[in-house]
């Protein structure tokens, strides 16, 4: 089968196809299918952000005994720096392609969820900015600023379910992806896999019941005519 289950996720082949289940709700009418894109294996790139926040502050507290605009200009660019290598070790990783099935409310709300997110990364991108440039000038009001934008952006995420609009991703392999599902999904989709894989089978075991005796035939009468 195309699906399976393992340690409480659902396995699907990335060159499979998964039974038209909505993964998010359940729903088997008006389901359509999105192809989304995953990386291979671990993703660095939130791991470099964190890495250049903290080089930043580092840098920031180094530089707190010269002039405070060049300070603030070079923790610009660092910031600027490992954003851009983040960004491009992320593009570079392999990616394996998989059709997810959704009905129309819930691939509706996860295209809403994407255009939120692009805004999600801005932000959270501004509050970087804020915080290393709040440490280099001693501007409190900085940094009060960057954690009132990171609250509001949190608070905001959880009012909208943004976490809930997208299937989660346990693991991504070169054949296969691990979805965290409900229980109750994960076993209607396996289950309806299961059933496709009995017709299939059924489907092909009747052709070649149909075609033997009609070879059979074919060879009696070619011995006839001999």
């Amino acid at each position: 089968m195309d699906v399976r289950l393992h340690d409480g996720m659902l396995c699907a082949r990335t060159d499979g196809t998964i039974p038209k289940v909505c993964l998010l709700c359940g729903a088997t009418k008006d389901v359509v299918r999105r192809t989304q894109e995953y990386p291979i294996g671990a993703s660095y790139g939130a791991g470099a952000g964190a890495g250049g926040g903290v080089v930043g502050a580092l840098v920031a507290q180094s530089l707190r005994g010269i002039d405070r605009m060049l300070a603030a200009m070079v923790i610009t660019g660092i910031v600027v720096v490992v954003a851009i290598g983040a960004w491009m070790a992320h593009r570079a990783t392999p990616r394996v392609a998989m059709a997810l099935p959704l009905c129309t409310r819930c691939d509706a709300r996860w295209a809403e969820g994407e255009q939120r997110r692009t805004w999600f990364v801005l932000a959270l991108g501004v509050f970087l900015l804020l915080t290393v440039v709040g440490i280099a000038l001693d501007a409190m009001w900085l940094l009060g600023a960057g954690l009132a934008l990171v609250l509001g952006l949190v608070l905001f995420a959880r009012a909208t379910d943004q976490a809930k609009r997208f299937v989660q991703v346990g693991f991504v392999q070169k054949d296969e992806i691990g979805l965290r599902l409900s229980k109750e999904i994960a076993e209607m989709i396996v289950e309806r896999a299961r059933r496709r894989a009995e017709k299939e089978n059924t489907a092909s075991a009747s052709a070649v019941g149909e075609t033997s005796p009609r070879e059979a035939s074919g060879d009696q009468k070619a011995k006839e005519g001999t």
